[in-house]
């Protein structure tokens, strides 16, 4: 692997700042601001893989792994993984313990917007995301093999952050179309959006075919936790 080690270290934010790092990325990266939907989903699913940002390392804002053929800054964590059902855990100097490593809130956030929207691998869960739609994310998250835990308790974390940073998000930026969007509005949205994904087995079923045809192989566990 092309890339240096530096020190693990713990690099705790506030949902406020990671929004501010987000929207700064995306607007580098896509010439244009996010809506507040898509900007909380981002923040939702960094909450969820980093507890809230309390256990944030080296500003990796999706935990993502250091591959063999990553270039760059890295560090490494005790992490466990799900394979085949089991909680197995893995200690350094462990391949599967070497995740990306940033020296700012900034240059980790670009590496997240980037790593998400740029791989061919993730380019439908990309599509999905800025739909704002956290069930439907997750579940193109899943497929892609971004996570190897159950997909079910993983959605309704992200859906229940995503609901508390979108109407943070909100209030810090009030517009009149979102200060109309009420909490229960909100949870009708993620019931509806809920039903909708238990119906699209067919689809589901066609994106597993086209993932098993395609020329860029399944990511390892080791491509992200």
């Amino acid at each position: 692997m092309n890339a240096r080690l530096i020190p693990d270290k713990l690099t705790p934010l506030t949902p406020q700042e990671v929004a501010l790092a987000f929207r700064s990325a995306l607007e580098t990266l896509m010439g244009k601001t996010p809506s507040n939907a898509f900007l909380a989903l981002l923040v939702a699913q960094s909450a969820l893989e980093t507890g809230r940002w309390k256990s944030i390392h080296c500003f990796n804002f999706g935990n993502v792994k250091a591959s063999p053929t990553y270039v760059g800054l890295y560090c490494q964590f005790r992490c466990n993984e799900v394979l085949k059902g089991k909680v197995v855990w893995f200690n350094p100097p462990h391949p599967q313990c070497n995740f990306r490593a940033f020296e700012s809130a900034e240059t980790g956030s670009i590496d997240h917007i980037r790593f998400l929207s740029q791989s061919k691998r993730y380019a439908y869960a990309w599509q999905v995301a800025q739909t704002g739609m956290p069930l439907a994310f997750v579940d193109a998250l899943k497929h892609a093999g971004y996570f190897t835990a159950d997909e079910a308790p993983y959605a309704r974390a992200v859906a229940s952050l995503w609901k508390e940073y979108l109407a943070m998000l909100s209030e810090d930026e009030p517009k009149p179309h979102l200060a109309e969007v009420s909490t229960a509005a909100i949870d009708r949205f993620v019931y509806t959006e809920s039903l909708r994904i238990e119906q699209q087995s067919a689809a589901d079923a066609q994106r597993e075919w086209e993932s098993a045809n395609d020329t860029e192989p399944a990511p390892p566990p080791d491509e992200a936790a």
